[in-house]
């Protein structure tokens, strides 16, 4: 009776069968609620009227009588079993909410209805199948089907960014560098139920120990960014710095090389963006084969530093290839820290048996940890097995190693030595900026060197030092959090041996 008035009407159904999505697909677009038998007596009592009653009715009707009334951007492919879950989010998206066998015609024509670099939120029979059909049709996939709450948590707002971003780190001769990176994090169902409280994963105690990359779906700045805030203020500080990655393929999970390529700039530009508000910078790719072209949009983004590379059949298949796209680095995976195929012990002795040589491709590892037959507990088991020369970092950080020791003009190219050439002085374009509470500064050092970043208000007053240290050659990223200072213009001062540069900041709220 509260809620009767925004109530059109109920549209009727049975549980468990094509009627109960079918239902819910039209509740979405008429104003209505779906209900069965059993609600009727309440809902008439209420004054709420029957719309339509589609008992025996299942998705192919509405594909033929109501289908231009929804929403093309997003589609549910869910199971009725699973009405419990991500029902909600389909009627208030006004989304068709079905589930057929992936390769059945009408599911290929309900996603052909879409836009291209449409969302679908669900889950099929098998991954891969799923993840290949609907990366075909120019669509991408997060796993939601047991996602709960999702029209509250994507009318909420909040400020979501990385506190201990930090690329900045000394090389050192004579290491192997290892980055551990927690696979699934695109799971939207995960991440929104016991991820963030389990001791298993981003609850566990032991969390904080060693330097670890997680993954999640830049998606979630939309879907639940409370839910990001609080993953975002709970990391673990530097040095054991808890990070987060784009995972996987971008804003949601695609094979890039199955993707239309008329497709392939929509999406690189929609990934970037979502990064962006994420405050992503690494994203993690799945695909059947490393595909160049795939990764070159995405790598020509701004947005994005670098990928790390997973063969679907075996993430580490390609045994910790490094290639350059964009004079970005694609990094595969050397190791997978997987049930049935390494222990916490036998991946700690290959990983002390490789080179010591950051000047090489062979002297980093990045290892995938698959998180339904692993934990932080195994992450921090594998680190206290390490040798004192193999040093651990977080994704950032790897990236910047990979960057000033390997890329083309660093000197070493795929263990090929070249002459070095000269990299740049000065400071890069903040962002974002104008800000409001926070901003990132980049900056570019041609030589290993004393570095003196500091902030100055408009009268020429320092109100803080961002980094007072020796640091490598390269290119660098530190966050200033304005929060305590007034609006207004502010001065960033970069000084080296090699001169110094100046840029505005401006603080708006």
């Amino acid at each position: 009776s509260r809620f009767a008035a925004e109530i059109r009407g109920y549209v009727l159904c049975e549980l468990n069968d094509g009627s109960m999505n079918a239902a819910i697909s039209v509740a979405g677009v008429s104003g209505g609620v779906a209900a069965t038998p059993e609600d009727t007596t309440a809902l008439q009592r209420a004054g709420i009227p029957e719309l339509l009653d589609l008992r025996g009715r299942d998705e192919r009707w509405v594909y033929l009588n109501v289908d231009s009334a929804f929403n093309r951007r997003v589609i549910c492919y869910q199971k009725e079993e699973k009405y419990c879950c991500l029902t909600d989010y389909a009627v208030f998206a006004g989304a068709w909410q079905f589930f057929e066998p992936i390769n059945a015609p009408v599911t290929a024509a309900l996603f052909a209805r879409c836009e291209l670099n449409a969302a679908v939120l669900g889950w099929g029979n098998d991954e891969h199948s799923t993840v290949a059909r609907t990366s075909a049709q120019g669509l991408f996939l997060h796993a939601a089907d047991w996602g709960v709450n999702l029209s509250v948590y994507s009318n909420l707002e909040a400020e979501t960014r990385q506190r201990v971003f930090s690329d900045s780190v000394d090389s050192r001769p004579g290491v192997h560098t290892v980055c551990f990176v927690m696979t699934d994090g695109d799971n939207i169902q995960w991440i929104l139920n016991d991820f963030a409280t389990s001791e298993k994963w981003f609850g566990s105690p032991h969390r904080g120990q060693v330097p670890l990359g997680w993954t999640v779906s830049p998606a979630l700045r939309e879907l639940a960014p409370t839910v990001l805030r609080y993953l975002y203020e709970h990391a673990a500080p530097l040095p054991n710095a808890d990070e987060f990655t784009a995972g996987v393929s971008g804003l949601g999970y695609v094979y890039p090389s199955r993707y239309p390529v008329s497709a392939r700039a929509g999406y690189a530009s929609l990934t970037a963006a979502f990064m962006r508000k994420a405050d992503l910078r690494v994203v993690n790719v799945i695909d059947d084969v490393l595909d160049r072209e795939a990764l070159r949009l995405l790598l020509q983004q701004d947005q994005i530093d670098a990928v790390f590379f997973y063969p679907y059949a075996d993430y580490a298949g390609l045994k910790g290839r490094i290639e350059w796209v964009e004079d970005k680095p694609v990094v595969a995976a050397r190791f997978r820290l997987w049930g049935g195929f390494e222990t916490t012990a036998s991946l700690a002795a290959k990983l002390n048996r490789l080179p010591r040589d950051p000047d090489q491709p062979s002297g980093y590892s990045l290892v995938a940890v698959h998180v339904w037959s692993n934990t932080v507990d195994s992450v921090v088991a594998c680190a206290r097995k390490l040798d004192e020369h193999v040093r651990v970092v977080t994704p950032s950080q790897f990236v910047a190693l990979v960057k000033a020791h390997l890329a083309p003009g660093s000197g070493v190219q795929q263990g090929r030595r070249r002459s070095r050439r000269p990299v740049r002085f000065g400071l890069l374009p903040a962002f974002p900026n104008p800000f409001n509470a926070a901003v990132r500064i980049r900056y570019r050092l041609p030589e290993p060197c004393r570095v003196e970043l500091a902030i100055y208000d408009s009268t020429g007053r320092p109100v803080q030092t961002l980094v007072n240290r020796a640091e490598s050659p390269g290119e660098h990223t530190v966050r200033w959090n304005a929060t305590a200072f007034p609006s207004g213009v502010y001065l960033c001062r970069l000084r080296t041996p090699a001169g110094r540069d100046v840029q505005k900041l401006v603080v708006l709220r």
